[in-house]
């Protein structure tokens, strides 16, 4: 069984067109657990995309990331899969996503291996439950590049969605 050491927990409430937590990767654990929960959206409902921040908090914006998806319905027996290679970002990061609805919430929980090492990648591996579209992911990527990590960055995929709740809690794995 995973020991899990409390690091941070970040909340938006209020309109914001992106989302970073900083400083939460170090030479400490190897390992980290993240809890999200996507609440309710400004205007537009939207996809959460992610973006993996270096050791001086700027974007990693290469196209290095790789990923593949797996959306199954609940209760029904429709899948549908997705993958892609070179990309600049997490995109649907483990198909998180974010509603208009008041008191919309998703949540989901994805395991970090590596990020803030700079001699090996960065791979993710998680799930998500997307309560109003009866859906749920499992999602698995990688950044292809050996830079130090320390933080993420959470981005609305469509760009006139802001998010208006969104909460983060971060944990090392011992």
């Amino acid at each position: 069984m995973a020991n899990l050491q409390f690091i941070k927990s970040e909340t938006v409430t209020s309109g914001s067109s992106n989302f970073s937590v900083t400083n939460i990767f170090s030479a400490e654990y190897d390992v980290y657990y993240i809890s999200l929960e996507a609440g309710q959206s400004g205007n537009a409902a939207t996809d959460i995309n992610a973006r993996l921040l270096d050791s001086s908090s700027a974007e990693i914006s290469n196209s290095n990331y790789d990923y593949a998806t797996l959306r199954h319905t609940i209760g029904g027996s429709s899948t549908a899969e997705g993958r892609d290679t070179s990309q600049n970002k997490f995109p649907s990061f483990i198909g998180l996503a974010s509603r208009t609805q008041a008191n919309a919430s998703n949540g989901g929980s994805v395991y970090i291996y590596n990020p803030f090492s700079s001699s090996s990648f960065t791979f993710v591996n998680g799930n998500s439950i997307d309560t109003l579209g009866a859906k749920g992911d499992r999602y698995i990527g990688v950044l292809r590049e050996t830079t130090s990590c320390t933080g993420i960055k959470f981005i609305p995929n469509n760009g006139s969605a802001t998010l208006k709740t969104f909460r983060v809690d971060v944990y090392g794995v011992k």
